[in-house]
Parts: C-alpha cells; sequence; structure tokens
C-alpha cells in the first residue's frame, strides 16, 4: 500500500444544501438553542422540553435506544434530501437508527461495505454486531391514531422529559390530543434496563383522560426493524397469559439465538383483559410482533400498564428461552415498584458525589456561578453515567456477562459495526479502572477471552511470511466481534500494532490499581507475553547504529498509513518490553534479557528542529488527524530517554503538533492536549481545551458526545460520524485525574504532579484506586488534600502494602533548572496528606512561586472535610518528607495577608484562627494560631483567603 500523501488526505469539504421545503442542517449541539436542557444538580437530571434528539438508554446486558416520545423505535430524519437517509459511518453505512441488541450478539457475514483490506476476507467471516427487536414500546391507539415516535407533534403539548442520571430512568411526561377526538390523555412514561437484574428491562405507560370517557387499546409491542443483520426465528402469544416472545438469529449463524419476552401487566380495571389479541405491526423483516387489549378510558383517572421484557442468548445461557421467560416472569411477579427500586439503589451506589469529579464549593455545596463549570460538573456526570451503562462487574463473572468489552457506541448502536477498537483499552479503560475496577474488568476479559486466537494469528500462513512470530506470540486484530480473526476491517500485521501495546497497557495499569497479582498472574501476564512477544519480533535492528526500528505499520494518526520508523508504536514496545522484564526481575522469573535490551535501544524519529517526528520522512506540512506522538507523554509516560520527563522536548512536540491537528478529528483528541497542557505547559489553555474538548462535540439535551464537533460529513471531510461517541467521553473523564492531579499509573510509587487552573475554584477528584487502596483527594489552587483510605472488601483489590505506610511522590517543576524534582512521602491507612500545587501558570510566564510539597499530617483522621482544607487544627503538626527534614521558617512581618492564608477552625466552641505563611526563598511552610485577624485583611471564609 502506497504511503500518504503530504497534505491532509481528506476529501473536498462543502456544506451540504438543502432541497427546497427541506429544513436543512439542524444544529443540534447542547449549546444551541433549540437544544437547550435545565441541569439539576441535586438529583443528576436533565431536563428538556420540546422535540429533541433521541436518548440512547443503554443497558448492562440489554441495550435499546428510545426515540424523543417515548421508549418507541425510530429512523434518523434526514433534514436536507426528502429521499435520503442518515447513515452510520464505516464500515456498514446503514441507516442510524434506535438500535437494540443484547451483549455480544455479533454475526458472522463475508464483507461489510466499507473494508480496509479485502484481501483478507477469505480468512475468515467479518463479524459485526446484530440488532433483536426493539422491546420497549406501549403504545396507545386512539381512532386508529398510535402514539408512537411518527406521532404528529401538533398533537402534542406540555412536553417533559427528564434523564436521571443518578437513578437510571428517563421519563417523559406530555399531553397528546389526537385529532378529531373529544378528549385528550396526559401521558407519562418510565422506562429502564434493570441495574439488577441484566436480562431485565421494563416500560410502566399511565394514560389519564380528559374531556370524556374514550374506548382506546394498549399494544405490547416488539418492532422488528431494529434487529438489523438477523432472522426471524419463532414469534408468537404465549397461551392463556399475557406474555409473548420472538427468537432472532444473527446472519450467517442459525444455531445462536437470542430470545425476547415480555410480560404486560394491565390488571387494572379499566383493561378487558378477554379482548387480548395479536396486534398488527408492518414491517420489512417479519420480526415485529404484539398483543392488543380494549381499554375503557375514564376520564380523569389514570390507568397504569406495565410490561417486563426478559432478554438471553445462546452465547451466553444454556437455555435462552427458559431464562429469557423465567425473567420476565419473574419481574412481573415482583412488580413495578421492586423492580424500579433495586434498579435506582444500585445505580444511587454508582453515582455517589465521591465517585464523580466535584467541582462545588465544600464549603455551600453548591455549583460557583456561570455556564462553564457548570458544563464541566454536567460532564463529570455524563462521562462516568453512559460508559458504566455497558459494564457489568466482576462478580457477575459467573454469569459470563462481562466478557464482551466495551464498543464505541455501546449496546445501543451500531456504529462502527458495534466493533471493538483501542478505543476500549486506551481512552474509556483508565478513568473507569481508577473508579470502579471490577467494571474495568469487562474490557481485559474480552481480551483475555481471544487471546488464544490471537496467538493463531501469529502462526496464519500469510502472516509467517513477512514475520517469524515464534508460538505464544499473539497478535489482536484492529477490529473484532465476536472471534478475533483477522478481516478485512481488522488486520493483525502491517497496521495499527499498537493496539497489542495498548491492551498490554491497560494490563500493567490494572495491577497498579489494584494490587491483584493472582488476577494479573493468572489472566492478564499470558496476555503481556504473548503481545510482548510479538512486539519484540517486529523489531528490526539497525546493525550500523544498534538501535531498533519498525517498518510499515500505521500509527494513531490514519493520514499516514503503512510509514516506517512509526513513533507511538515504537515508543509503546519500549514501554511494554520494559515494564516486562521490570515484572519478571521482581517475581522471580526470568528476565527476558533480549527484550530488556531492545526496550532501551529503540530510536525514535526525530527532525532538524528537535521535534519527535510522528514516522521516518514525516514532511512539515503534516495535518494529524488525531493525537499521536504526543501520546508519549500520556498516557504512555514513556520513559525511554527520559521522554515523559524532558519538558523541554515533551513542550516542543505538544506545541509543533497542536498547530498541526486537523479540526476534523475524533473527539478525544483535544482532552489529551489538556492533559498535557496542564501538566507541561498552560493551565489557561488547559481550560480552554478542557471545555473545547467537550462543548463542541456535545449533542442535545443529553451531553452525548459526537465523533465529530460538524456532523455534516460533507463539511467535516467525508466522516459519518459515530454517535454516541464513548471513546470522547472516555478521554474527556481523564482530563481531571491525570491533568489536573497528574496522577501517573506505572512510576511503582504513587506519584502525582497537582496542578489546577485558577478558573476552578475547588476541585473534588472522584474516589479511585492505587494499589489496593481507596484514596480521596480535594483540590484548590494553591493545594491538594490527599488521604489514602486503605484496603476495602472489594473483589480483587489487594492492599500492596498490607496496612504499612504508603510512599507518595510529589512532582513540581523547578523553574531554574525547568527540570522536573521529586520528593517522597509517607501516609498511612486513614491519614490526610496536605500539599502545596505546582501552581507555575505556563512555561513562559512568571509567576509566584510554587510552594515545596510540604505536608501535613493528620493522624487517625476519620473523615477530612474539604472545607477544611488548607485548615490545620492543634492535633496537626509540620511533617517533613522522608527524604529530608526541614523546620518551620518564621512568618514574615511585613504585608501580612501577601502569600498568607486564613482559616477558621473546625472546633465550634473555640474560635481559632490560623495563619499559613510561605518563605519566598526556601518555599517552607509554617502554621502559627493568630487570636485576630490583622486589620490590614479582609477575610472571605467562604473562599477560604484573605485579601490585603
Amino acid at each position: 500500500m502506497a504511503k500518504r500523501a503530504e497534505v491532509n488526505p481528506i476529501s473536498q469539504k462543502f456544506d451540504t444544501i438543502a432541497e427546497p421545503g427541506m429544513p436543512g442542517n439542524v444544529n443540534f449541539n447542547v449549546v444551541a438553542t433549540q437544544n437547550l436542557s435545565s441541569w439539576d444538580d441535586q438529583s443528576l437530571s436533565l431536563v428538556v422540553d420540546g422535540n429533541k434528539l433521541p436518548r440512547y438508554l443503554q443497558g448492562i446486558y440489554i441495550g435499546a435506544a428510545a426515540s424523543f416520545m417515548g421508549p418507541f423505535f425510530e429512523q434518523d430524519r434526514n433534514q436536507t434530501n426528502a429521499g435520503g437517509i442518515v447513515k452510520e459511518g464505516w464500515p456498514l453505512f446503514n441507516q442510524r437508527q434506535a438500535f437494540a441488541t443484547v451483549s455480544g450478539f455479533y454475526d458472522c457475514q463475508d464483507t461489510t461495505p466499507g473494508t480496509n483490506y479485502p484481501e483478507l476476507q477469505k480468512r475468515g467471516c467479518e463479524s459485526v454486531i446484530s440488532g433483536i427487536p426493539h422491546p420497549l414500546a406501549l403504545n396507545l391507539r386512539v381512532e386508529n391514531q398510535t402514539l408512537d415516535a411518527t406521532v404528529d407533534n401538533n398533537t402534542i403539548s406540555n412536553f417533559n422529559e427528564v434523564l436521571s442520571f443518578k437513578d437510571g430512568t428517563t421519563k417523559w411526561t406530555y399531553t397528546w390530543s389526537p385529532k378529531d377526538v373529544n378528549a385528550s390523555f396526559d401521558i407519562e412514561y418510565i422506562t429502564f434496563a434493570s441495574r439488577v437484574r441484566p436480562n431485565v428491562a421494563a416500560t410502566q405507560l399511565r394514560i389519564t383522560p380528559h374531556g370524556e370517557n374514550i374506548t382506546a387499546s394498549v399494544i405490547d409491542s416488539f418492532d422488528g426493524r431494529s434487529a438489523m443483520r438477523s432472522f426471524l426465528g419463532e414469534k408468537s402469544l404465549y397461551d392463556n397469559s399475557t406474555s409473548m416472545y420472538v427468537s432472532n438469529h444473527p446472519d450467517g449463524l442459525p444455531e445462536t439465538t437470542t430470545w425476547t419476552i415480555s410480560s404486560a401487566d394491565v390488571s387494572n380495571g379499566f383493561t378487558d383483559e378477554a379482548s387480548r389479541r395479536e396486534a398488527t405491526i408492518s414491517d420489512d423483516n417479519n420480526m415485529s410482533i404484539g398483543q392488543e387489549w380494549d381499554v375503557k378510558c375514564v376520564d380523569g383517572e389514570t390507568a397504569i400498564f406495565e410490561k417486563f421484557v426478559g432478554v438471553a442468548s445462546t452465547d451466553k445461557f444454556d437455555d435462552p428461552h427458559q431464562t429469557a421467560l423465567d425473567s420476565s416472569k419473574a419481574a412481573l411477579k415482583d412488580g413495578w415498584d421492586l423492580l424500579l427500586d433495586e434498579h435506582t439503589t444500585a445505580w444511587n451506589s454508582l453515582m455517589t458525589p465521591n465517585l464523580m469529579t466535584n467541582y462545588r464549593n465544600p464549603s455551600t455545596g453548591h455549583l460557583p456561578s456561570g455556564p462553564n463549570i457548570e458544563h464541566l460538573q454536567i460532564g463529570a456526570v455524563t462521562d462516568r453515567y453512559y460508559m458504566l451503562q455497558n459494564l457489568l462487574p466482576s462478580s457477575n463473572s459467573s454469569l459470563n456477562l462481562n466478557t464482551e468489552g466495551l464498543a464505541v457506541g455501546g449496546l445501543t448502536s451500531d456504529t462502527y459495526g458495534g466493533l471493538k477498537f483501542w478505543d476500549q483499552d486506551f481512552w474509556m479503560y483508565p478513568s473507569i479502572l481508577l473508579t470502579s475496577p471490577s467494571h474495568a474488568r469487562q474490557i481485559l476479559n474480552y481480551r483475555v477471552k481471544l487471546l488464544e486466537q490471537a496467538k493463531s494469528n501469529a502462526q496464519e500462513d500469510y502472516v509467517q511470511q513477512i514475520y517469524k512470530f515464534p508460538n505464544g506470540s499473539a497478535l489482536y486484530p484492529w477490529t473484532s466481534g465476536r472471534y478475533g480473526n483477522a478481516t478485512g476491517t481488522g488486520p493483525v500485521i502491517n497496521y495499527e500494532f499498537h493496539l497489542n501495546t495498548d491492551i498490554a497497557l491497560a494490563a500493567f495499569q490494572y495491577l497498579a490499581i489494584t494490587g491483584d497479582e493472582q488476577f494479573f498472574s493468572k489472566n492478564l501476564y499470558p496476555v503481556v507475553l504473548g503481545t510482548a512477544q510479538s512486539s519484540a519480533t517486529i523489531l528490526q535492528k539497525n546493525t550500523s547504529t544498534g538501535k531498533y526500528g519498525i517498518h510499515n505499520v500505521t500509527d494513531p494518526d490514519e493520514y499516514a498509513n503503512n510509514v516506517d520508523s512509526a513513533a507511538f508504536t515504537l515508543g509503546s514496545i519500549s514501554e511494554i518490553l520494559d515494564l516486562t522484564t521490570k515484572y519478571q526481575a521482581e517475581h522471580n522469573l526470568t528476565v527476558n534479557k533480549t527484550w530488556q535490551e531492545m526496550s532501551r535501544n529503540i530510536a525514535l524519529p526525530t527532525g532538524l528542529n528537535g521535534i519527535t517526528l510522528e514516522y521516518q520522512d514525516m514532511p512539515s506540512n503534516i495535518s494529524v488527524k488525531q493525537a499521536d506522538v504526543v501520546l508519549l507523554a500520556h498516557p504512555l509516560n514513556l520513559h525511554l530517554n527520559s521522554y515523559s520527563s524532558n519538558l523541554t522536548q515533551v513542550r516542543k512536540d505538544l506545541k509543533f503538533y497542536e498547530s498541526h491537528q486537523t479540526p476534523d478529528g475524533p473527539a478525544m483528541t483535544s482532552a489529551i492536549y489538556a492533559i498535557l497542557q496542564a501538566q507541561y505547559d498552560s493551565l489557561k489553555k488547559a481550560f480552554d481545551l478542557d471545555l473545547g474538548s467537550r462543548v463542541p462535540n456535545w449533542r442535545g439535551p443529553w451531553y452525548q458526545l459526537s465523533e465529530q464537533s460538524d456532523d455534516d460529513s460533507n463539511a467535516n471531510g467525508g466522516v459519518n460520524p459515530a454517535f454516541p461517541f464513548l471513546t470522547g467521553h472516555g478521554g474527556n473523564a481523564q482530563i481531571v485525574p491525570f491533568g489536573y492531579l497528574g496522577l501517573k499509573l506505572l512510576e511503582g510509587k504513587f506519584t502525582i504532579r497537582p496542578r489546577l487552573p485558577e478558573e476552578i475554584e475547588h476541585l473534588g477528584i472522584q474516589e479511585f484506586w492505587y494499589g489496593g487502596n481507596r484514596m480521596e483527594a480535594w483540590m484548590n489552587e494553591t493545594h491538594t488534600m490527599l488521604t489514602r483510605r486503605g484496603g476495602a472488601e472489594e473483589e480483587g483489590m489487594r492492599d500492596r502494602y498490607q496496612g504499612g505506610p504508603m510512599p507518595v511522590v510529589v512532582q513540581r517543576i523547578n523553574e531554574d533548572t525547568d527540570t522536573i524534582t521529586e520528593t517522597e512521602y509517607s501516609v498511612g491507612v486513614n491519614e490526610t496528606i496536605v500539599v502545596g500545587n505546582d501552581i507555575r501558570t505556563s512555561s513562559t510566564t512568571t509567576s509566584s512561586p510554587s510552594p515545596t510539597p510540604t505536608v501535613l499530617h493528620a493522624r487517625s483522621l476519620s473523615s477530612p472535610s474539604p472545607t477544611t482544607l488548607l485548615t490545620t487544627t492543634s492535633s496537626l503538626s509540620l511533617s517533613s518528607p522522608t527524604s529530608a527534614a526541614r523546620k518551620p521558617t518564621p512568618i514574615p512581618t511585613s504585608n501580612p495577608c501577601k502569600k498568607n492564608f486564613w482559616h477558621q477552625s473546625a472546633f465550634p466552641k473555640k474560635k481559632r484562627l490560623y495563619q499559613e505563611a510561605w518563605d519566598a526563598v526556601t518555599g517552607l511552610v509554617t502554621w502559627i494560631e493568630q487570636e485576630s485577624v490583622p486589620k490590614t485583611c479582609k477575610c472571605d471564609w467562604e473562599m477560604e483567603r484573605c485579601i490585603g
């Protein structure tokens, strides 16, 4: 395959012009007037009115999207061409619609409309996600008018919809006034996919008529149009019951079956239960079915209807028919209230404030005024919610349900064919791992499950003709669904080989976070060995220099295909070989000396101007699709030649590639630049990029990310963007822990470099894990408070320090030498330390010197409050770092407010004030009790500072 041209290879760009009479492209951005939604910060809910984009209801085993009018199937409508459709992107290019499926339900087909390597199609079938009939709808029918996604908007009033991220539910309320009918109907729908019962989803419909008594009918329906790339098995109504079923098979796999069963509760006193009959529902694939009852609607009285859906497939259950039926019947028997209560309780435990980034003022519990911080708070909630909707904890492993990884669009979209890419391992996984490692294991389990196939891939004849991979080598394909074999969409060689090192990196991150040596050694170390072996095999040694390079690969920048000496791939190989050999040495395993030598002698390509080239012979006018070279600093934190601690090099690369980044790239890229600006350069730029990674790509009203900032494929260079784009949510969720707290996962010790933009007054880091210990952190512009909670009785958590002292390394930038310095401290279980932030605003700006990260130990402080960040009591004493002893410095006598902060003691009976003073020379901190505040100072306790 020819190498890329020297310019951005995207197609010519132009705005799509609407046909006469068509509305034209609609701005679905979250800040557009027609998409505004209100945020309820107490209930963690978004509230909208009017006609909105579909809200994608995602479940942990069942996934189903919903229309804006209710829990209905809906197809997206082309706004510019009356005869056109809204297409998904590569590789399917099919109609975008409210998709429904069940985890692992992949097909086997000869080819896909889009492919990169058609010659590989003969190696085995493509495997993309298949759908099931859309299972959620309860429809009201009045005089041949049906309440569904196609209802006339002019008949709808008082529309309100609430998405509760805290409860995991969607609720619609509105008034429906059918044409030529003397009655209107107050409608309320609630729907959810159970967090507790993975096989169950449920919908409730409440109908209150006004105007007159009227006869109508209610239909419990499955819409077969959602069952893409599948064919019918059986469908029918069960006799003498309120249940119905449909089974379907993914294309090419008649032995694989999913059963979808609904049991309805219509016993409300208004329904003629004897009138049950099969409803007439037309579709294109004969997989729709419904059961219908006559209802006598009484003016002013509310009738309640409920359906309980059970879903199971042969992929996960020996008898899916019986499993689905039992799940549906048990939910019906237990009832709506119990089902909803257990579901919301489970979601509440996952969406507690301590598990999400918190921008609220800890004194008041409220967000600062202004839209920017509110946007960031919403983003913190939605990023976590949209990813967790698709993940099961490892406690469900006995059911074999948490082995399917996480696709780009989750379970409610067939974008990218539902295939798994590096997106799950590199972008989505890290933030989930920090807070919910048991859920993150689903991504690892998917790679473990396909390891044997990855080993087989390396032994294929055509692969062995290129590289002689030894037995045990593992090659994961760029895309994978059911099988993990090489396909036209997912090659295993001569393409994005870095996927293999991305997977190995995720394994080492799991070990660092959990301390779970047992799971790592049994399940993940074989994956690491296989990918390390294949990595070492593709390296090529330059005999004249003794350095290693690589040939004919593609880095993350997919504008540059099949190049030599790709920097990110080389850096990743170096890091994985280094981590692997260190693990071998630390665990008394045989150390592979060859890998050790390779890891230290890999040569990254460099240009005359000193930048790290993306690949050998890279042109100066490069246009980069997405973050590439800059990934060496994060998440890779490359140690080769001390790259990630070489401020000059990282800043040089950051500046160059930021200026060469195409505006048409995917959403997650700006998150990396935000992290690197926060850690290496400008805090102001970091904050702007934090917002910039979100707002342009957020789609209203639910703050879901689109892959592109411009959804018009003609205007963005030819991309039908993925939506929802969980990759972007995963990237954004990394900004706070890795950018502002500056957490480094693979340094061997808990390492941070805290830096916070002045635009953020208070920042509660989401409660996270490291070394099997639960950690808490709060930040303001100048200081960070860190508490170690120790291990907990959670599956997989192993305290690597066994309750003893935990080393904490605090990094800061030395302004004189422009290098990173480190100071080490130790913290015990239930101890709190307060460290000074690295507060220099940018590499080119001189600001007040950062305080040396002196530590205050709060011995056995069981519940340190963020309101007392920067506060000390008489029980606190100044503690020195383990590396050097230091003495307190007296408070300067002049200008008592300069560089001083004053704080009120937490003791209610004795008001005390404490002064913190920084010595401008030594950077040391002292705290001295004062009886009163100097008259020259004005103190604001809420802001926790004094202004002189």
